[in-house]
């Protein structure tokens, strides 16, 4: 067995291709040895290994200092590398210092050209213990609204009916909860709502947390926790689907004026395959269409013709059916 390829390999890789001669002092064959398994956290600089090192020997969690400190995608794992053997394309030093430890041992810093690193060596079976948490959430565009919701919350209001009311995630259809993580798991691109999650205790729930994709109020739930969703309400409408405001204005005033059939105008000038069926989408229930376009067709009553919407496919002229 060798250590596995992709993201927690590859950056300590040597120059030389998968299965090539390794990086040596001597051009020979490699010593064949037996497999070993080490962890490691990587930093830029001497300082930081040397503070790592000290806060290990004063018997910190290896694997919390890796998912707090290390550069390393490998962090995600608590560093862990998995089993390797002589020659397996690691870079001279680290590939050194590691068969030189002994299980349990913790090296010095070690440097290599990606920075500095603490290794240890630990069983080829260990376990590596991960803290994992369970979350639901609620995903708003606009601070003011992630404010406005946590308000509510405050009041009493149930999480699960205000994710499915105000949610723009699709995990509002399950009341915002999402599958349970361990850290590094949701990476750089969501590190605030991960740091915000593993803050809370079971029950809390966060303030307002920014990331790319808007405003989040997150819960920290019992891993255990049965959810329970109110009965989703269903209906059925059909859509036009325009590029432009314009392009809807001028069929929302032709619809409006019956001046022409919905289902014609539909097969006439829909981007949407439903244009094929009139704009028929069928019946449908709460979270499975986009936040704005849900909003708009719920608030509709049976006959009824929404004025345009925008969303993020275009513009919409929406028709209740049922």
């Amino acid at each position: 067995m060798t250590v596995s390829p992709g993201a927690l390999v590859t950056p300590y890789a040597t120059d030389k291709p998968s299965g090539g001669t390794p990086v040596s002092s001597e051009n020979s064959k490699p010593t064949v040895t037996a497999e070993i398994r080490v962890r490691h956290i990587v930093v830029k600089t001497k300082e930081e290994a040397e503070e790592i090192l000290a806060r290990l020997k004063k018997g910190e969690d290896f694997t919390k200092v890796a998912l707090e400190k290390s550069l390393c995608p490998s962090k995600a794992q608590g560093g862990d590398l998995g089993l390797f053997s002589r020659g397996s394309n690691l870079v001279k030093e680290f590939e050194d210092a590691s068969f030189l430890l002994e299980v349990g041992e913790i090296s010095k810093p070690v440097q290599t050209k990606f920075g500095w690193h603490i290794i240890q060596r630990i069983e080829p079976d260990m376990k590596i213990e991960r803290e994992t948490v369970r979350v639901c959430h609620i995903q708003v565009p606009t601070e003011k609204e992630a404010e406005e919701i946590l308000g509510r919350l405050k009041k009493g209001e149930d999480f699960i009916k205000l994710a499915l009311e105000k949610s723009y995630c699709n995990s509002r259809k399950e009341g915002g909860v999402i599958k349970p993580f361990s850290r590094g798991i949701m990476g750089l691109q969501l590190k605030e709502f991960e740091d915000a999650a593993f803050a809370l205790k079971v029950g809390e729930i966060s303030k307002p947390v920014k990331t790319r994709f808007g405003w989040h109020i997150i819960k920290r739930i019992d891993m255990e926790m049965k959810i329970i969703m109110p009965e989703l309400k269903k209906i059925k409408a059909s859509h036009i689907l325009v590029d432009t405001k314009e392009e809807a204005d001028e069929l929302y005033k032709l619809v409006k004026e019956k001046k022409s059939d919905f289902a014609k105008l539909a097969k006439e000038n829909s981007k949407c395959p439903s244009k094929n069926q009139g704009g028929d989408l069928g019946e449908f229930t709460q979270g499975d269409m986009v936040r704005e376009f849900e909003d708009a067709a719920f608030s509709l009553k049976v006959g009824e013709i929404s004025k345009p919407v925008k969303t993020q496919f275009g513009w919409h002229i929406i028709e209740r059916t049922e």
